[in-house]
Order: C-alpha cells, then structure tokens, then sequence
C-alpha cells in the first residue's frame, strides 16, 4: 500500500517561471511516484479483462448447468 498524497503549490509574482523552484522542492522528496508506468496500466487492464471474462464464463456455466437439470425434472 501506497502512502499518502502529496500536492505542492508554488506561487510566484510576475512572469518569472516556476520551473527551478519546482525542481527543487520535488529534488527533496524520496519517495516512490503513485502514477502508474505503461507497463503498470496494461497489467491492471489485461487482469481486469481477464476476471472479467473468468466471472462471465463461469456464471455462464452455473446458468447452463441449472437450466439443464430443471430440463431434467420437468
């Protein structure tokens, strides 16, 4: 589990750019980023995908299984 979250505002007067500033601060940090990589999101899409196809298949099969033992009875 991750940590919490972090949000940092820089406000500057003028024209001048943030961008130094920024780095600077976030320079300070050692912590692991909360965004996930390409790599991450595809894992989470495909397994996602994955537990979604295996819970349809098998509440298809129950489905079936109790249509045909009512066919059976009656």
């Amino acid at each position: 589990m991750r940590g919490d979250a972090v949000q940092i505002t820089i406000m500057r007067l003028g024209e001048a750019d943030v961008g130094g500033e920024m780095q600077a601060v976030l320079s300070g940090f050692e912590a692991d980023s909360s965004w996930l990589d390409t790599d991450e999101r595809v894992q989470k899409l495909v397994t996602g995908g994955l537990t979604l196809l295996a819970t349809i298949g098998f509440v298809t099969y129950i489905v079936i299984q109790r249509r045909r033992r009512a066919r059976e009875r009656g």
